[in-house]
């Protein structure tokens, strides 16, 4: 009888201290970073190397690329990217790790030249505003300020797996 009541008191603190919040730290920004692109100048050939931290700012239409098995940081810091296929794309077995930083918009529009294209998937699936597929990482993190507040303004979002710690 009494291991029973044991054991019931052990399953109820149990329970209780898995109901209790968790929270995960926030990231501290660097103070500087291995490189700064302003969107405006990215190329296609722009490459983002491994283990490195990158900073994101300005407007402009090329994709960011995140090549295979790379893993990356990247600081949006105001940045407007508006491409014909995802804004983003990472490629099988890499990690990105985005951090919006605190106080600032940042917009990834695939703008798609028909809607026809989206739906018979002719932009080779790169159609929305991150493109992660199934074997890739994506981190979502907040700086070490403020909140991550994402607002979405695609129609289509696909392809999207999305890991946030």
């Amino acid at each position: 009888m009494k291991k029973r009541r044991f054991l019931s008191w052990i399953l109820t603190l149990a329970m209780l201290f898995s109901m209790a919040p968790t929270t995960a730290l926030a990231v501290t920004l660097p103070t500087t970073y291995d490189a700064e692109y302003d969107a405006a100048k990215l190329e296609a050939a722009t490459s983002f190397e491994n283990g490195k931290t990158y900073r994101l700012t300005g407007t402009g239409t090329t994709p960011v690329k995140i090549g295979a098995g790379k893993k990356v940081t990247i600081v949006l810091a105001g940045v407007t990217i508006n491409s014909t296929t995802s804004p983003i794309q990472v490629e099988a077995g890499a990690q990105l790790t985005l951090i919006p930083k605190y106080n600032t918009e940042n917009n990834l529009t695939c703008i798609s030249d028909t809607a026809q294209k989206v739906t018979d998937n002719n932009a080779g699936g790169l159609t929305a505003g991150i493109s992660v597929p199934e074997n890739a990482t994506l981190i979502i993190d907040k700086d070490d300020v403020g909140e991550v507040r994402w607002k979405f303004k695609a129609a289509m979002v696909a392809q999207v797996l999305v890991a946030v710690t």
